[in-house]
């Protein structure tokens, strides 16, 4: 039985950082994973709150990965001129599972409140769009996975990180890491002289 007024914090496996001295500037790395059970205006966005003042609570630039459990709310211009999410909606047509409804809004639609918060107010940047890396997968394809491909695994960088620091992108695919996780690595690549310009 909870006690009144207490409220479970919501972390999945926690947040950590670490601030490397990179021999003049510093970079403050984190990871993360919210909880897939709430990971939207519920726990995710008192997460997301958690993430925003670790990851911008000094001038120190930073960059955070982490499985968000929960799609990204980054868009791309399209040829004709409108809008369109960057991660799709894998649960658009999909036969519904129970564990879907954890992933949605109270209009059945991705909920994308978490990455909103980042993106939004905190300024947070979507690092595969920074590199402008083709959409790929992270998550869906292990055998006891019941959602479709999705790209919940992002590392964002921080407001005031600068974009050409980024100089690659990429996820790790199945045929480098098969079936030993549900989740394909993602890495970013940074070229730290560009970080103390």
């Amino acid at each position: 039985m909870a006690l009144a007024g207490h409220r479970p914090a919501g972390m999945w496996h926690s947040l950590v950082t670490a601030v490397f001295d990179l021999g003049g500037p510093r970079l403050r790395v984190g990871s993360v994973q919210l909880s897939p059970f709430d990971p939207g205006l519920g726990w995710g966005w008192a997460d997301a709150g958690q993430v925003m003042r670790a990851m911008n609570s000094t001038a120190i630039l930073g960059l955070v990965g982490g499985d968000w459990n929960g799609l990204g709310a980054t868009t791309v211009t399209l040829p004709d001129g409108g809008v369109t999410d960057y991660d799709p909606d894998c649960y658009a047509g999909v036969e519904w599972y129970p564990d879907h409804a954890y992933q949605l809004d109270e209009h059945g639609l991705p909920d994308r409140s978490v990455a909103r918060r980042l993106e939004g107010p905190s300024r947070f940047r979507d690092c595969a769009r920074i590199a402008d890396a083709p959409w790929t997968p992270t998550s869906g394809r292990f055998p006891a996975d019941r959602h479709s491909p999705r790209r919940i695994d992002r590392w964002y960088a921080t407001h005031h990180f600068p974009d050409a620091a980024v100089t690659g992108f990429g996820v790790v695919g199945a045929e480098v890491v098969g079936l030993c996780t549900d989740h394909d690595p993602v890495v970013v690549e940074v070229d730290e002289s560009v970080l103390g310009a």
